[in-house]
């Protein structure tokens, strides 16, 4: 009997383990939720869009003088203009002894709409080639100037802090004038933007941007540019003949590659890569605003975002993410972010 009863609860042992086991094995986790976190890329873009605006500040003003401020009335550009009057720009302090410029910012909007206080300081002493004539404006090869914002910049209420930052036209010594580097064989004027940049948003947080952007001035050669269906227009003289007086930065259409790496308002570092293959662009003959001038009051602001051209960026603590800003030729602030396969619409305004 007693052997009887124990093989009986050793069967019922078992019957039980075996349920026991179908139950598990049955059991259906449920499926982790897509990763659509497009913080990363969205930050990314913005730091960018700030180290290239500064950029352009500085091609503007270290260029013959800053004289170019005048040709603003018809361009779309505008970083320096002031409050409502296209002709009202920011305070230009010039010292020829120094090789330095500042541009003083007091609440002054621009046609960007963006209000900038503060002042940024350039320095173009550094500048040693070509040794036997040293350039002296930003549009001619070998110029270098060293960007800095003392007393901080404020654009839009975040606080822009310049760590380090140079600018160097890295066009080929010899360009424009000397063969084989003039434009008709089809050279473009090039620069490396270095830059190492903190900004404490107003909302508390802080990101950080530190690396290098390579521009290239795409219609150096006055060459067409991609514009919106409908446009009259899709050549821009930007460096006209004889490609040694003046350069309309104003009508630039330009090109960005490069790559970077810093930290995320969640502090979080991240990498980027901008693709060799498909660069940054953004065109200043063209806004995705609906710009209207009514007695010289603008009643909208006009920006330049990125409109094609592709980066990556890592947030390290998440998988790569794709941005994809599209076709040049359709001017808005939309792209495309690819995650883990799963591709996300986002406005990057």
């Amino acid at each position: 009997m007693k052997n009887k009863k124990f093989n009986i609860g050793l069967a019922l042992l078992l019957a039980g383990s075996l349920i026991l086991t179908n139950c598990t094995k049955n059991k259906t986790s449920k499926a982790p939720e897509p990763d659509s976190d497009t913080i990363a890329a969205r930050e990314a873009a913005l730091m960018m869009v700030t180290v290239t605006d500064i950029g352009d500040v500085c091609g503007q003003v270290c260029n013959n003088d800053g004289f170019l401020l005048g040709f603003q009335s018809y361009a779309p550009l505008s970083i320096m203009v002031g409050t409502t009057n296209i002709n009202s720009i920011a305070a230009v302090v010039t010292s020829t002894a120094s090789k330095t410029y500042d541009v003083i910012y007091n609440n002054t909007v621009g046609k960007d709409g963006i209000v900038r206080n503060g002042k940024l300081h350039f320095d173009y002493s550094m500048t040693t080639q070509p040794t036997s004539l040293p350039a002296t404006l930003y549009r001619e090869a070998g110029y270098v100037v060293k960007v800095t914002s003392p007393g901080n910049l404020i654009i839009n209420g975040d606080t822009v802090l310049i760590n380090s930052m140079v600018i160097s036209n890295t066009t080929p010594i010899g360009f424009p004038l000397t063969a084989p580097f003039s434009p008709s064989l089809g050279v473009n004027i090039t620069w490396s933007q270095v830059a190492d940049v903190t900004i404490h948003r107003k909302d508390g947080k802080t990101v950080k941007f530190n690396g290098t952007l390579n521009r290239t001035l795409l219609n150096t050669n006055n060459t067409s540019v991609p514009m919106p269906a409908g446009s009259t227009v899709n050549t821009f003289t930007v460096y006209p003949k004889p490609y040694n007086s003046q350069l309309y930065l104003q009508k630039e259409y330009v090109s960005y590659t490069g790559t970077a790496s810093g930290y995320l308002s969640n502090n979080d570092a991240f990498s980027l890569n901008i693709a060799a293959e498909a660069p940054l662009t953004r065109n200043f003959n063209s806004s995705p605003e609906a710009f209207v001038a009514i007695g010289g009051v603008f009643n909208s602001p006009e920006r330049h975002p990125f409109i094609s051209g592709i980066f990556y960026v890592d947030p390290g603590t998440k998988t790569k993410r794709k941005v994809d800003f599209g076709s040049a030729d359709i001017v808005d602030y939309n792209a495309k972010i690819t995650i883990d396969g799963i591709t996300y619409s986002e406005d990057f305004k």
